[in-house]
């Protein structure tokens, strides 16, 4: 396993609290790296006007990699679907999609969409149903042509109406011939109860995020995360632990970074996986 951290594209409006780093890149870069994190993951703003190759280059410079972008305020700062029942909003969906999955075909990381597919718009749930398989059909073929692989996220039903079990994203994964998808497991989403899905579908798992309950900053909340990667360690899991969390506005992103870092040390230790196990290719 390889690990990560979110960070903040800053051109994303600032009226709502979104979980990862706000510090500056080049700052984040040297405080993720130094730590011993092996990459960074991106919560990308508008894709069309990111400065790509900065980043490209910054990261590299940085000895990291790219894990993943995630599309999340996509939805939750510009109100983008991929099944949004108004056309323009639907279209510029889309084109933002597409984007992001041509700039992850350059860095060779995933594309992760949870909340960005959509929910139930309609009176019938199948109508949104259908033009969410429309759009990730399409996306399909364009990741095929860059090589990408898409991860959607089972999400809890009080942040999302679609796709809230592992075995539910699977079906659908396998029922629209989504070739280029996998899913993504987060353990604030994701509880154990679903340990015999996760079992089942590990073939597909493609990454991970870690957060603790409701998104709170790792060790704040109720979730196990030793138990976690003691599971994954077992199911030969070996892709990225992204931590993805919302910021603690009493203190620095540096020192929340530190005490994140300390944590994962912990539950390493904790299920009995070794340090250099974890970060093994």
């Amino acid at each position: 396993m390889k690990t990560s951290y979110m960070w903040v594209d800053p051109s994303l409006p600032r009226d709502h609290t979104i979980t990862g780093l706000m510090m500056p890149l080049p700052e984040a870069l040297s405080a993720v790296k130094d730590l011993g994190f092996d990459g960074v993951e991106l919560m990308i703003g508008n894709p069309a006007s990111f400065d790509a190759e900065t980043f490209e280059r910054q990261v590299k410079d940085h000895g990291l990699s790219t894990s993943q972008i995630c599309t999340g305020e996509l939805f939750g700062s510009y109100g983008l679907a991929l099944n949004h029942p108004d056309v323009s909003l639907r279209s510029a969906a889309m084109r933002s999609a597409e984007d992001v999955i041509r700039m992850a075909g350059r860095w060779q990381c995933t594309v992760g969409i949870g909340r960005f597919r959509g929910k139930v718009w309609d009176s019938d749930p199948g109508v949104s149903m259908g033009r969410m398989a429309d759009s990730l059909r399409h996306l399909n073929k364009v990741a095929e042509d860059e090589g990408v692989d898409i991860l959607l996220e089972p999400l809890r039903r009080d942040v999302c109406d679609t796709l809230n079990t592992v075995a539910e994203t699977a079906s659908v994964i396998q029922a629209w011939r989504l070739d280029r998808f996998g899913w993504l497991l987060d353990t604030d989403h994701v509880d154990l109860g679903q340990t015999e899905s996760i079992r089942r579908e590990v073939r597909s798992l493609g990454f991970v995020h870690l957060a603790d309950s409701r998104h709170m900053p790792l060790g704040r909340g109720d979730i196990r995360f030793e138990d976690y990667i003691a599971l994954f360690a077992s199911l030969g899991y070996q892709g990225y632990c992204s931590v993805e969390v919302f910021p603690d506005p009493s203190i620095k992103d540096e020192l929340l970074l530190e005490e994140m870092a300390e944590r994962l040390s912990e539950y390493f230790r904790k299920a009995n996986v070794r340090k250099e196990e974890s970060h093994a290719d």
